[in-house]
């Protein structure tokens, strides 16, 4: 039986059409991972008190750069949460938790070798069982790849859409990519498999060093690396973009694209834009049907556009990002703590939970809980509040 709550923001909605939250790119594990620390949990709570269904529309572990443990831990307080309010959680993994994926495929291609039944849908056993476990057992679990059926919409990660993407850090994944996985097939012409192939070498590579004693710092010197190297590339055009601005004077606002051009590390922000675009590739390589579509994976929320017969929403992410904290349009654009509010028959709903604190207050979210363990991954950086 669906819940109700007075004063609920959510439409009225007829018997037997649940309300669906969406959320994705938790990045538990990652030591800016928001939905670990209780402050977080606090401003979700009323959303998950108002939903009959928890939505979570991958990178909700973060594989790729903590171990399966500290995953499993960070993410503990939120499933205890979900399951006692809650009635269902849907699971569809992205690319940093796109183990579930690897090991349920060698799992049914171990079974088709002994003769057990091909699944169809594809069904991730151990990642229902996992999720099931954190959550005591108290609501149902059903996690699926590469999308899931949502009240009348399609949730789907969105990591298909990097090799359609440009910029430095997209550009260099891609081509290391390829290389991994001998793909030598044109953009346009990407079928499903060949997306698979794109992601699951390199992932599981990374996913593979994480699992290594030392992992943390090997992530911290990698990205470091990433960093300088993207600074090298972009020194030129942004110290032309730097003097022409003395020219015309200081006082003189960036325009929107300039805004968005400014590189702040080795992965640049995604515009709503780039991403509808990068979309519409995938939808047209896939044969996708018409319809209503709801990713993640570039951590810039947006709430439903047109992309041709389709429509595409996006609902954020719960990581704080220091890399590009400091971006000129992070704090309007990429602001962490969104969700997508989801009833059969309605348009996706775009809201951001998060939207009332600075940057100080999540940075004393974060740093407070390291400190408190007496570890500190990164340098406190300045704040302007």
């Amino acid at each position: 039986m669906a819940k109700s709550g007075s004063g609920s923001p959510w439409a009225e909605h007829p018997r037997g059409v649940s309300r669906h939250l969406v959320i994705s790119d938790l990045h538990l594990g990652h030591a800016d991972a928001l939905l670990s620390r209780p402050q977080a949990l606090e401003r979700l709570e009323p959303e998950l008190e108002r939903a009959d269904v928890l939505v979570l529309n991958g990178d909700v572990f973060d594989f790729l750069v903590a171990p399966l443990e500290e995953c499993a831990d960070a993410g503990r307080p939120l499933f205890e949460l979900a399951g006692r309010l809650v009635e269902r959680i849907i699971y569809v993994p992205g690319n940093h938790d796109y183990h579930f994926v690897a090991h349920e495929e060698d799992r049914a291609r171990f079974a088709a070798i002994t003769g057990g039944a091909e699944q169809k849908p594809f069904r991730l056993q151990t990642a229902e069982w996992v999720l099931s476990s954190l959550a005591g057992g108290r609501c149902e679990v059903r996690a699926y790849y590469p999308q899931a059926p949502v009240a009348g919409a399609t949730v789907m990660h969105g990591h298909y859409t990097d090799p359609h993407l440009g910029g430095f850090g997209h550009r260099l994944a891609a081509k290391v990519s390829r290389r991994l996985a001998g793909i030598t097939t044109a953009e346009p012409d990407l079928r499903a498999a060949d997306y698979e192939a794109l992601i699951a070498p390199l992932t599981e590579l990374l996913y593979r060093s994480a699992q290594l004693p030392g992992s943390r710092r090997t992530w911290r010197h990698t990205e470091r690396a990433l960093v300088f190297t993207a600074a090298l590339i972009h020194a030129p055009r942004l110290l032309r973009r730097t003097l022409a601005s003395w020219r015309r004077g200081s006082t003189e606002q960036p325009d929107e694209l300039a805004e968005w051009d400014i590189v702040a590390g080795p992965f640049a922000l995604i515009t709503p834009e780039e991403a509808r675009e990068a979309m519409r590739h995938v939808f047209a390589n896939l044969g996708l049907q018409a319809g209503e579509y709801l990713i993640g994976h570039t951590h810039v929320p947006f709430a439903p556009l047109e992309c041709g017969p389709h429509t595409l929403a996006n609902s954020g992410a719960w990581l704080y990002d220091r890399r590009h904290a400091r971006h000129p349009a992070y704090r309007r654009a990429a602001w962490p703590g969104t969700a997508l509010r989801k009833e059969l028959g309605r348009p996706a709903e775009l809201v951001s939970l998060l939207g009332d604190g600075g940057e100080r207050e999540l940075v004393r979210w974060l740093d407070g809980a390291r400190a408190k363990r007496g570890r500190r991954f990164w340098r406190r950086p300045r704040h302007a509040g």
